[in-house]
Order: C-alpha cells, then structure tokens, then sequence
C-alpha cells in the first residue's frame, strides 16, 4: 500500500525529491550520493519504485530553491530593516577559485538580531579594492540595501580597506579578532622559543590565523607536564634504541623549569584575550557594545608601570615579522619533517632555552605597544553602540573627557535622525493629506521631546537582562532611540560570521565536490545557512 501511494502520486514524488535536496543541502552531501550503491540500496528498501531526481533536475531544484528563499527574504528585509550592516571576507576554494562572502546583521521590527547569508560569490582575480567593491556594491543593490546599509567589517587586507572607501557612505569597521591577532603576534614576539615549543611538540594544531591555538596549546602543556616528564624517564630507560633516542630528543626539547614558570605566568595574560575574541565573534547577541570594555579590560592589565618603560626594547612595527610566522627554520634540529631546505625568514633555536628574565615585563610591554598601534577602530561607532546598551551606559571605563564627548555625539546623531524623521514625516502628509485631527492624533511628533536626557537619566539594567527586551518595551517611550539601538547595535565586531560562513564552506567543497559551479556552489551554501529563515526553500503549491 505504501508503495503504490508513493509511485503513484506525484506530488508525493515531488516533496520525496524536496526532501532529498535536503539531505543534500542540510547535511553538505555532494550530488554523487544519488549513484552510491549503499544509498540506493536503502531507497529501494524504501520503495522499489521511487527514482532519485536526475543531476538536471537537482540543479533545477536548487535554483528553484535558491530563488524562492532569495525571494522571501528580500521582501522580509525589506519591510524589517531601518538599518543593517555586513561583513564580508575572502576564500580560496580547493579548486583555487576566489570566493566572497557576504553577511548582513540587523535587528527587525520585534527587536530581535538577525543574521543573513547574502552571498558567497565567484570573484575571478585579482581581488582587486576596486574588484571587491563592484561586486559588493552589486549585491547591495540584488538585495534592495544599498541605501540602508550602515557599516561594514573587514579584516585589515589593504584590498579590503581600499574597498570599503570606494564605496559611498559605508563605514568600515575593523575586524576586532584580526587586530587582536596583530597585537599578539607583535606581543609574543619577546617568547617566541616558548611559541614555537608547543607547534614543535604538537601538542595542539597551532593554525597560524588563530592565535588562540597556541594559548590553548600552553595551558594544555600545563596540565601534561607530569606526564611528559614521565614520559622522558620510561624512554630514556627503555631497551629498545629507537625509544631512547627518543627519550633523549624530547628531554633536549623540553621546557626547562624557568619556562614552565614563565608559561604559567603567560597564560593569566593572555586568558584575557581569549575571552575577548570569543566574546566579540558571537551571532547570537550586539557584539559592537562589548568591544571599548574588552579592550579596556585587556589595557589595564597589559600597561606596564612608569619605572619599568625603560628597560624593554621597543616593537619593531616595520618588520613584518610576528610570533606566528610559518616562515621559521628550527635550528639545531635532527628531524628533517620540522627543519626542511626551504628558504626561511629567520631562525628559531629549538635546543636553546627562552631567556626568561624580565620576559613577562617584555611580553607585556609589547602587547600594550601593539595595543596602542594598532586599535583604531572608530571611537564613535563602538562607543555610542555601548551607550544604548541600558546596562552599560555609563561608560564608567572612559576618561571624563571621552565621556563627555560621547555624549555630545549622541545628541549630534540624535537631532540628525529627528530632522531626517521630521522632514519624511511632513513630506508625507503633503503627499497624502487627510484630516488634520487625526494627523495630529497618529503623528509620531519627532520634533518635540528630549529623548537623550530621559535615557540618560534612567539608571542601568541588571546585566543579565536583554538589551533588546528593553528597547522593545521602551520603543513608544524613546520613538527615536530606539531605531538607533537598532541601527548600532547591529554592528558586528568582528567578521567572524563570514568565517564561519567559509567553515561551512570548507565542508561542502571536499575532495568528492571539487567540481562544483561556482552557480551550484553558491545555491547549495546559501540554502544551507538561510534554509531555517524562512522554513521551506520552495514555494508550496
């Protein structure tokens, strides 16, 4: 009976194909699971009858898809957003072809954070400023953005900053994690024996892009010390050749007890900025607020005293060099898989122990420095975002100067909004003049009120609380306000979401679909990040 149902209904035929692109976009399988032995074994279980979609006809599906759910979310978007801001970033397929991805954060009508994957296209090289901003500025306008877009974050690429300019009105925001990345690379640059000791051990896969991998690679050799070190013993001890020499080659590379020490020491420092770009790459809550306290945090606790300034050597921020490079040789070293024939930047000396004086004082020295020359992300961007979080606008972690000033533009980008509004508002009435008595009952009256000075008045929230709760029930009392928490609010700090976009990306372009169109591509990991948005991909009938 079941059988016959399905081979003999074809719209049971057409939602069983739906379903299977599904299984194919959900779950990143590639379109050659439809010849698999062991996959069509189980649909013939299923139903002897049923015949999987052909490849034509699952490309056709896909589009279908792509612009049904392209459809509903330009439409969605356009009636939910005042305001919105992007990241976006680069990434090199398998195949070596260049891809861009593009995000949009905004927060709706209900005061809820919303993330879209507005595309991840083929870009042919160079990738060019000029090459990134056409096509940025093209997807804007697919997207119907182009006039409500507010900033865009990147990371420091030359290509990307250039982009960034050439297109008017957008602000760039500078990815948060990349600059903290500079800092550390710039900062560890005094403990670099010490970095290179857990890629050497292997302890944890240092990624050279993500320098968290080597404060998680530190603490670990924390917690294995013991173990290592009974490791040296039993294979020192052992009969077999091969395990003593070994035995000997770790105990030659081992931390000697100044290094253990000064490891412990570093790892407290760094905790700190773990935290922050953890923190700052979340999607799910207003990321910009945190971005001034973060920092502030991470300052205050690398800021060396008056009487010790003198005596570290300064960072060199005209060398190219940082504590990350993979461009080191590993010298005095017998394994020929680490020390290779390449042509090296510099050199690392394995078997020579870290001078561990005054090295915690050089450490922190050095991120301040780095902290100082590299954090210039825009004051009032970040800042007036923190001001409309109800649970931390007093921006108590300021000067008093700043304070003031962050306030000053607040007003200024508030009587901004109100004239913008005011004027919309007349040249509305003058476009479609009704009753005066019920203009004057519906009008919003931007012109009067001091919204400002009532906020700031109004003490903070608890810091569980959401800030997003808050401007939704207060939206009424502060009509203004709260299309600029909105508006600010929405700013990511980091471009991490488009990395996460690249992860996903990483998944589905595998050694099995390394043929894909970039077209296909760019359907099947559209649908796959924006599927749950607006429930089916296709048009119900």
């Amino acid at each position: 009976m079941f059988r016959k149902i399905i081979s003999n209904n074809p719209q049971r035929k057409i939602r069983l194909d739906q379903k299977f692109i599904g299984i194919l976009v959900k779950d990143h399988q590639p379109l050659s699971i439809r010849v698999d032995e062991g996959f069509l074994e189980f649909i013939y279980e299923l139903d002897p009858l049923y015949q999987l979609p052909s490849e034509k006809r699952i490309l056709e599906l896909l589009t279908n898809g792509y612009n049904n759910t392209k459809d509903i979310l330009v439409n969605k978007m356009g009636s939910d957003i005042i305001s919105c801001s992007l990241t976006t970033d680069l990434w090199t397929a398998r195949s070596r072809m260049g891809y861009i991805g593009i995000t949009c954060a905004y927060i709706d009508n209900q005061f809820k954070l919303n993330e879209t994957i507005l595309a991840i296209k083929y870009v042919p090289y160079p990738h060019t400023g000029e090459a990134i901003a056409e096509e940025i500025m093209s997807i804007l306008n697919e997207w119907k953005l182009t006039d409500k877009v507010f900033t865009i974050t990147t990371d420091n690429g030359s290509n990307m900053v250039k982009s960034a300019r050439l297109i008017p009105g957008l602000i760039r925001i500078p990815c948060t994690a990349h600059t903290l990345q500079l800092v550390i690379g710039k900062g560890l640059l005094p403990a670099e024996n010490l970095q290179e000791n857990d890629r050497y051990l292997q302890v944890i896969a240092d990624v050279k892009t993500y320098w968290n991998s080597s404060y998680l690679a530190w603490k670990r050799l924390i917690v294995i010390k013991d173990i290592i070190n009974i490791m040296i013993t039993a294979l020192c001890i052992d009969s077999d050749k091969q395990a003593k020499k070994d035995g000997k080659r770790l105990k030659d590379i081992n931390l000697t007890e100044d290094e253990w020490n000064a490891i412990s020491e570093l790892v407290p420092i760094l905790e700190p900025f773990a935290n922050a770009t953890e923190l700052l790459g979340g999607s799910q809550y207003a990321t910009v607020r945190f971005m001034y306290p973060a920092i502030n945090v991470i300052t205050r606790g690398v800021k060396p005293s008056n009487s010790n300034i003198n005596e570290v050597k300064a960072v060199d921020f005209t060398e190219p060099s940082t504590a990350f490079d993979d461009d080191i040789e590993y010298e005095d070293s017998e394994d020929r898989d680490i020390a290779n024939n390449q042509s090296k930047q510099h050199k690392v000396k394995i078997n020579t122990p870290q001078d561990c004086k005054n090295l915690i004082l050089k450490v922190k020295s050095a991120l301040y420095e780095s902290i100082t020359h590299y954090w210039n992300i825009p004051k009032d961007y970040g800042l007036i975002a923190t001001l409309l979080d109800p649970r931390r606008k007093s921006l108590s972690f300021i000067s008093p100067e700043l304070h003031n000033d962050i306030h000053l533009k607040l007003r200024s980008v508030y009587n901004e909004m109100k004239l913008e509004y005011s004027e919309q508002e007349k040249e509305y009435h003058e476009e479609y003049p009704t009753n005066s008595l019920l203009a004057s009952m519906f009008s919003r009256k931007y012109e009067c009120g001091d919204e400002v000075t009532e906020y700031l008045r109004v003490g903070e929230i608890g810091f569980s609380e959401c800030p997003f709760n808050w401007w939704s029930k207060n939206e009424n009392r502060f009509p203004l306000l709260s299309k600029m928490a909105r508006k600010y609010l929405a700013i990511p700090a980091t471009s991490t979401p488009s990395e996460r976009l690249f992860s996903d990306a990483g998944n589905l372009m595998t050694v099995r679909c390394t043929s894909l169109s970039p077209s296909t591509f760019e359907h099947h990991l559209f649908l796959k990040r924006n599927w749950d948005l607006v429930g089916s991909i296709f048009a119900e009938k």
